[in-house]
């Protein structure tokens, strides 16, 4: 209810874009999650790239969780003192590893290819696997998209010798269209459990990276703690960004132009700025203008995703 009223006060008074969100309502969610994990934050990484604003960060760090980076940048953005905590590298380019490990992290690099044959120092290297696991493609919203980044299944398997040798430890699902339902979820990590024991690849963790937003937040606690109890003797870490923040605030913008490009879709021209603005939300876009000749005024509630070219 404040923030509904806070909302109305700016829009009485709209100069400018603005950016409203609770972080109350971001640590709700937050804490949904960690109750998930029996209470323990240390498996939840946030996704730095999904909403880097300091308070964000600041009470991910006060949960105890860790973080999820694609690049130096947003690594030392990061609190100055992670001892105990994980950060997960994802990135596809080659990095230098030892810039990820000054803040005293533990460290996952997340990889499609081993460098060489020896096992890393403080840092556990996990194979990236795109979603063509032996599982039912029903399974998928959209079978037929893949993703662009991450190994297939056949690959995996034959890399187990380098699990044993303790060079690779872990697996990282990258889906890529973030298409996952519950159902995804749960074949695919029973998948990966029972060849894991069966071809006896010792795996120390399973990271199924981010995705989340795609299942009904009333559903969503509720599978992570079933997911939780699947991994069983793998620990399990998630990736999540955009769902921790879903439905926490509003973008208050102004649209200066509209051009259709047939299909539904728009191309849609705002006073906000895509960096500090547009970039954290993805919005489900309301008129509130009472002049249908001036530019509507549009809010939407905020999900952090990346900007869509098109009106929903």
């Amino acid at each position: 209810m404040y923030l509904q009223t806070v909302v109305e006060q700016e829009l009485r008074s709209y100069s400018r874009p603005v950016l409203i969100y609770d972080i109350a309502h971001i640590r709700k969610n937050f804490l949904a999650l960690i109750a998930a994990f029996d209470h323990n934050p240390t498996p939840i990484l946030f996704a730095f790239k999904s909403f880097p604003a300091a308070p964000i960060i600041s009470l991910a760090y006060e949960l105890g969780v860790g973080f999820e980076v694609s690049n130096t940048r947003e690594y030392q953005c990061l609190p100055q003192n992670l001892q105990g905590r994980t950060v997960s590298l994802n990135t596809p380019l080659t990095t230098c590893r030892t810039d990820f490990l000054t803040l005293g992290n533990q460290l996952q690099e997340q990889i499609e290819h081993v460098e060489n044959s020896k096992p890393p120092l403080h840092c556990h290297l996990g194979l990236r696997l795109n979603h063509s696991l032996p599982i039912n493609p029903k399974l998928l919203r959209e079978p037929e998209r893949r993703s662009r980044f991450g190994i297939d299944w056949d690959n995996f398997l034959d890399q187990a010798p380098l699990y044993r040798a303790d060079i690779l430890s872990g697996v990282h699902l990258h889906n890529g269209s973030e298409q996952n339902t519950p159902e995804f979820y749960r074949a695919t990590l029973n998948c990966l459990t029972k060849v894991a024991k069966q071809q006896q690849i010792p795996l120390r963790y399973i990271n199924l990276g981010g995705g989340f937003h795609a299942i009904p937040e009333e559903q969503l606690t509720a599978l992570i703690g079933e997911l939780h109890h699947i991994s069983a003797e793998f620990p399990l870490f998630i990736e999540p960004g955009q769902v921790l923040c879903r439905n926490a605030g509003f973008l208050l913008c102004r649209v200066q132009s509209i051009c259709f490009f047939g299909g539904g879709r728009y191309y849609i021209n705002l006073d906000a700025s895509y960096d500090c603005h547009a970039k954290w939300s993805y919005p489900t876009w309301k008129n509130t203008s009472q002049k249908a000749k001036k530019p509507p005024l549009l809010h939407g509630y905020i999900s952090l995703c990346r900007w869509k070219t098109h009106l929903r």
